[in-house]
């Protein structure tokens, strides 16, 4: 495709009045292409092929920039002084051959000898591509390990020896063009290689790198239960210190309203913010409400907490700050 043409008329007999190319295989005035008369020059040319054909005296006609579209038959009409003549031509348009590739259906860059087998398929584009192998530059010797398919776009060997460890060559080609690729074959013999690590070295460092995605993973999330757990007190609402052995989930509202203190298998110390030891509705305005879903320490004071001795021990560490605690 792309290229010119010359379609070429000899051994006419006198000479040459005129003559004309029509498309096809019949002389026909609606499939006119070219008209070269050669007393009244110049040509005339008819769509679709005007500014792509010329005419020579012999009769000849070129046409220029082919494509698929011009493939088919072509006819032309001679008028001598003496006769008239015609004749058909057909030709046929191929694209060129490009990007020529071999694969393998190997999962693994390494062949063992006398022990795994290979296919090799070769693909191309362009028209009408027929494919041919080679080894090592020469022609594919005969042999009963290599299989080609019936299209011949495949070699299967079967199996691998130390020989086949070379050049293999795919040439896809047709009528106009012709391109080639190459793949190199590595093949080890077993003897070559005895150890654990060089028959399954491939599972091993895949192995290897699974084992350190999941240290990664681990080590990531020890990290973020380290932050959580020593996180500022008012971004999780957790009252702790150094002398608290547990957390306690607080909600408090002021006027009238309560502390609620739940999964707490131990009482927590908080300071009331007016420095009291002790919670009182006289100092706060409020009560305290302790959730009996854990157990309380024993009061030892006489002095009561929101009017019971079972809570003298909770003390309420500046309230304002707790209003909402998770």
């Amino acid at each position: 495709m792309g290229e010119d043409v010359l379609l070429f008329t000899g051994g006419v007999t006198g000479n040459i009045s005129f003559f004309i190319w029509y498309r096809g295989d019949k002389i026909n005035s609606s499939s006119q292409i070219l008209f070269y008369n050669l007393a009244t020059l110049p040509e005339q040319m008819f769509p679709p092929y005007e500014g792509r054909v010329r005419g020579f005296p012999n009769g000849s006609m070129e046409i220029t920039g082919l494509n698929r579209n011009d493939s088919g038959s072509y006819t032309v009409l001679i008028q001598t002084t003496t006769q008239q003549e015609e004749a058909t031509v057909t030709i046929t348009v191929y694209g060129r051959i490009s990007n020529v590739s071999i694969t393998s259906n190997s999962t693994s860059a390494y062949l063992w000898a006398d022990k795994d087998s290979v296919r090799l398929t070769c693909t191309a584009l362009g028209d009408e591509p027929r494919f041919s192998w080679s080894k090592n530059g020469t022609f594919l010797p005969q042999d009963p390990r290599y299989h080609i398919s019936a299209n011949n776009e495949s070699l299967t060997i079967s199996p691998v020896i130390q020989s086949d460890a070379t050049v293999f060559t795919c040439t896809a080609f047709n009528s106009v063009s012709q391109r080639s690729s190459f793949l190199t074959l590595n093949i080890y013999n077993v003897d070559d290689c005895n150890t654990f690590w060089c028959h399954y070295k491939e599972v091993i460092i895949v192995i290897g790198i699974l084992v350190g995605l999941a240290l990664i993973g681990l080590t990531v999330y020890l990290v973020l239960r380290s932050k959580k757990k020593t996180s500022n007190p008012e971004q999780t609402g957790k009252i702790f210190d150094s002398s608290d052995h547990i957390y306690a989930d607080v909600n408090y509202c002021q006027e009238n309203s309560s502390i609620n203190m739940t999964v707490c298998p131990t009482y927590t110390n908080v300071i009331n913010s007016r420095g009291n030891n002790f919670v009182n509705v006289t100092d706060l305005n409020e009560y305290v409400d302790i959730s009996m879903h854990c157990p309380i320490r024993p009061s030892t004071n006489t002095d009561s907490t929101a009017g019971n001795l079972l809570y003298m021990d909770l003390q309420v560490r500046d309230v304002a700050l707790y209003r909402t605690l998770k």
